[in-house]
């Protein structure tokens, strides 16, 4: 299954720092062969939507994100990239669906 960003996702990840964004990336790639029941993913319920959520880490805990995802038309289809710490504003990530 291949992964597409949303226009939105894009934007998320070009405000990640240079170094960050290949981490992320790679990351996500790894959900291509397993999208589903990967100990990093977990279901989650969005304003009635039934969404994924990936945690993006590193062994130094710097690189600690999140992503927000679908599985739309046999694509893996990413939402939102974004730090740990921002956190994910619900009704943000319902307007992005």
């Amino acid at each position: 299954m291949k992964i597409r960003l949303t226009s939105e996702a894009k934007n998320d990840l070009k405000n990640i720092p240079k170094n960050h964004q290949e981490i992320v990336l790679e990351r996500l790639r790894e959900l291509e062969d397993r999208p589903v029941g990967h100990k990093n993913t977990k279901l989650i319920h969005i304003k009635g939507y039934q969404l994924f959520r990936y945690k993006i880490k590193s062994s130094r805990g710097d690189k600690d994100y999140r992503a927000v995802y679908d599985i739309d038309d046999g694509y893996i289809k990413v939402i939102a990239v974004f730090h740990r710490d921002e956190g994910y504003n619900k009704d943000s990530l319902k307007s992005r669906l």
